[in-house]
């Protein structure tokens, strides 16, 4: 993984919906995968 300009760790996997790069995140619920198009995508994937 690699750091992003955003400060979010981009993955090696792609987003099964459109493609895009897979990026780590942090919510007040916890830690998440989502998509890196986002919001014209709203891909995510629970720990």
């Amino acid at each position: 993984m690699q750091e992003s300009a955003s400060g979010t760790a981009v993955q090696e996997k792609v987003c099964p919906k459109c493609a895009g790069k897979l990026v780590q995140r942090k919510s007040k619920f916890g830690p998440f995968t989502g998509c890196g198009n986002y919001p014209q995508c709203k891909h995510i994937e629970r720990k």
